[in-house]
């Protein structure tokens, strides 16, 4: 069966088989992992992609998650005029990474899918520590800003 692409509803399904990826999505790229552990509030995740306000794409092969990105999709207040996704997550399973352009199919159609829902700027955070920059760039985008932390 090919790979399956699309977007998805957050429903009790999904959250079980998100549940069974990220954990080790979590241990490859989560800061401060010692002090926060992974606790995801469903309620909210839920209530955001009920308002369309966060929207979830995946990608299966055969039923089972392989990978998944999530979006908060809204104007920004600086730019009430412009409809921007800023990415919350992006996971793919390391044994589909780099295989048969997986993740560049994966990743192609969920711009156009944005695209569809009127998003005219994509924006994804990157981990320093596990970067993607040479994915990134190569797909045409560029790095704008930094993120610093500091645990108080």
């Amino acid at each position: 069966m090919p790979l399956l692409l699309k977007e998805e509803k957050i429903t009790d399904k999904l959250i079980a088989d998100l549940n069974t990826v990220l954990p080790d999505h979590w241990k490859e790229v989560a800061n401060h992992q010692k002090a926060r552990p992974l606790d995801i509030d469903w309620d909210v995740y839920k209530l955001l992609n009920k308002l369309e306000a966060l929207r979830v794409f995946v990608v299966r092969d055969n039923d089972k998650l392989i990978g998944y990105t999530s979006f908060f999709i809204g104007p920004h207040p600086h730019y009430k005029t412009w409809v921007f996704a800023n990415n919350d997550v992006y996971y793919l399973d390391p044994k589909y990474r780099g295989k048969d352009g997986i993740g560049i199919k994966f990743f192609r159609e969920v711009e156009k899918w944005l695209k569809s829902l009127g998003v005219q700027l994509v924006a994804y955070q990157d981990k320093v520590h596990r970067s993607h920059t040479k994915f990134f760039t190569g797909m045409g985008y560029k790095i704008v800003e930094q993120v610093y932390e500091k645990m108080i």
